[in-house]
């Protein structure tokens, strides 16, 4: 079956370039377009079925692609294409996303492709997480832009809560927050805006139903071959097992 993919780049020459790899390599590809700013990236994207890969340069003619990201809820694994930034090198390894470095060579691009492979089981949602991380990590930490509070709900009344306070959030029927005391309220917000709102030093989305603060994560341990299960503080209701891809991710924060 044919890998559909979309390529954001603002460059011709560079789009042909790597049209003329992927043609070369024995997978089968299906190029569903090409767009060359943000603003034809967020029109395709809007009117179209989501592809199963996207490359992606960095910097476009009008802008900074990760305001693509912002602007929508990219559900499938991204290349990114940059010049040397080790910042941003950083930040794709830990989130284990691809990259490739210009000038891009037929060997960078089958070892993206290979690992495309190892990981295209993983859900849509697993990626949104993914591209939401290196979003985070990418774009420079200005604490003013996280919240400092957020207003939960006890009974009929609503209390603001301190950042500091709060252990972990988690999905069930409503959107809880545990405090560090052991006290649970509802907050009216989705995972994801949370997720987009708090600073990515002090929490991890450990996986789509909870984000967790890191210094209440109490311990890792052995699940299966390579993966762990979370003992969080206060304790969670039920086991957290991560997969073998997040578990290395949260191990590797630990190294």
């Amino acid at each position: 079956m044919k890998i559909k993919i979309l390529i954001i780049e603002d460059e011709v020459i560079a789009t042909k370039h790597l049209i003329k790899i992927l043609q070369g390599l024995p997978q089968a590809f299906d190029i569903l377009a090409s767009c060359t700013s943000i603003k034809d990236s967020l029109h395709w994207l809007a009117h179209h079925e989501t592809p199963d890969l996207i490359f992606m340069d960095i910097h476009l003619s009008d802008g900074n692609s990760f305001e693509i990201i912002t602007a929508t809820s990219i559900t499938c694994p991204i290349i990114f294409i940059t010049a040397y930034d080790q910042y941003a090198i950083e930040a794709f390894k830990t989130t284990g996303i691809g990259y490739l470095l210009k000038p891009i060579s037929e060997e960078d691009v089958s070892q993206v492709i290979q690992k495309y492979n190892a990981q295209k089981e993983e859900t849509t949602i697993d990626w949104m997480i993914k591209n939401t991380d290196l979003l985070h990590r990418i774009t420079p930490k200005n604490t003013a832009n996280y919240k400092k509070q957020f207003l939960l709900k006890n009974g009929k009344q609503y209390v603001p809560v301190q950042i500091d306070q709060i252990a972990y959030f988690y999905r069930d029927d409503y959107v809880f927050v545990t405090l560090l005391d052991g006290s649970t309220y509802i907050i009216d917000q989705s995972l994801d805006q949370i997720h987009k709102s708090i600073h990515p030093d002090d929490f991890v989305r450990l996986h789509r139903k909870i984000i967790a603060r890191i210094t209440a994560i109490k311990s890792l341990q052995p699940y299966k071959p390579g993966r762990f299960s979370v003992v969080l503080t206060p304790p969670y209701k039920e086991p957290i097992h991560l997969s073998q891809e997040r578990s290395s991710w949260l191990r590797s924060l630990y190294s």
